[in-house]
């Protein structure tokens, strides 16, 4: 027989099409969200192989460049260290404390550039400008274990004004700051329970202090120990010593002493006192060393002495201490690194008294007092010709450059 529409039949036929249609919706809909979970999942789990990460991290910049550095500053055609001269003496501390905290940085390199006013010959900028760095780098080898590297620079200009500020010499120093390093974070998925975490990175670099055992740098200052050749001629040993007290002024003390004496044939040959000097120092020579080239000065002297050649000869005995003051003219020729040839006199006036006497032969063997007499003389009273050795941290002598001879006459 046959169902119709309306029958019990037809009723269940649309039911289980229904329940069939909402199966296969719920199954579609469940292997898409599989889908998803897969793609989300590999896109968290493995970042770190795709291009697009490998393309970001070779984006990030190469390592950067740190730099310090720091002007000392030099006096009208001269390289020695002037420390009053525009704050040089906290600048160069500045430089040194640098040196002993930051020497063990990898890769640090330093670099000293030298310059020069414009006025003067060209060779001669070029010497003042090579020097300066030179000077500077003597001043900071003992705070460092690295190399300093030294150039000079064309000469700088400006106008007038400006000039006592382009003579300088620059240090300069230079590290490379490593990038960030980015570690790769592998997760591992334990089913059924899926536990995604992303772990910050923390890149900033953290600085460590390490130690530094500060060099121990010892500073001897700049003086000098002179002979005076003429006074070893007539035997007399004697010995001088000079050093700065200010700028341009210099100190000189020396002393001499000669006591040779043969009793029974009465040859006596006695002489010792010293000089006091203080000394202005015009410079002008062949080097800009502080104690090199010309120079006045004014001087005191006292001395004694006892002289008789034989015992039929009369002997001269100077009562106590006689004295002479005046003022000098000299001049230092400097003959190699640390040696100067010293060439002075002096004119002043010199008193005291003196005595005369004879030696009577007896059974004690007396000197007997013939007269006392004043001396009472202005002229030529003292002389030199010696030399000196220079002492003391950079007190040596760096040597001008020759001017060029120019080829050809005057027309």
């Amino acid at each position: 027989m046959d169902c119709g529409i309306g029958t019990p039949g037809s009723y269940s036929l649309i039911a289980a099409s229904l329940i069939g249609l909402r199966l296969s919706v719920a199954i579609i809909t469940s292997v898409r969200k599989a889908i998803a979970t897969i793609v989300f999942v590999t896109a968290i789990v493995f970042p770190f192989h795709s291009s697009a990460w490998n393309t970001a991290v070779d984006s990030i910049p190469a390592d950067s460049v740190a730099s310090f550095y720091e002007i000392i500053f030099f006096k009208c055609n001269k390289t020695y260290f002037s420390p009053e001269l525009f704050d040089n003496e906290q600048r160069l501390a500045n430089i040194r404390d640098f040196l002993v905290n930051n020497d063990t940085i990898p890769g640090i390199k330093y670099r000293i550039f030298g310059t020069a006013s414009p006025e003067g010959p060209k060779n001669n900028n070029v010497w003042l400008s090579r020097n300066r760095a030179g000077r500077l780098a003597s001043l900071l080898r003992d705070y460092t274990s690295h190399p300093i590297d030294t150039t000079s620079r064309p000469t700088l200009v400006g106008s007038r004004e400006q000039w006592p500020r382009l003579r300088y010499a620059t240090f300069y120093a230079e590290w490379p700051v490593p990038r960030p390093h980015i570690i790769p974070i592998h997760i591992d998925i334990e089913p059924p329970t899926l536990n995604l975490g992303i772990i910050p990175i923390d890149t900033t670099l953290i600085p460590i202090k390490i130690p530094v055992v500060k060099k121990r740098r010892i500073w001897i200052p700049p003086f000098f120990i002179s002979n005076n050749f003429l006074q070893d001629v007539v035997l007399v040993p004697n010995i001088g010593l000079g050093f700065p007290v200010y700028r341009q002024l210099t100190f000189f003390i020396d002393y001499y002493h000669a006591w040779w004496f043969n009793r029974p044939d009465r040859y006596c040959w006695r002489w010792y006192g010293g000089d006091v000097e203080l000394r202005w120092q015009l410079g002008h020579g062949k080097t800009d060393n502080r104690f090199a080239g010309w120079w006045v000065g004014t001087y005191f002297s006292t001395y004694t002495y006892d002289f008789q050649f034989g015992r039929d000869k009369k002997g001269v005995q100077g009562n106590k201490y006689n004295h002479a003051a005046g003022v000098s003219v000299g001049y230092s020729l400097p003959i190699a690194r640390r040696f100067h040839l010293n060439f002075l006199v002096g004119v002043g006036y010199q008193w005291g008294r003196y005595y005369r006497f004879h030696t009577v032969d007896d059974e004690w063997d007396h000197d007997v007092w013939l007269q006392t007499r004043h001396r009472r003389f202005f002229g030529p009273t003292r002389a030199e010709v010696g030399i000196s050795w220079l002492i003391g941290t950079d007190n040596v002598n760096t040597f001008r450059p020759k001017a060029k001879a120019k080829k050809g006459g005057l027309k």
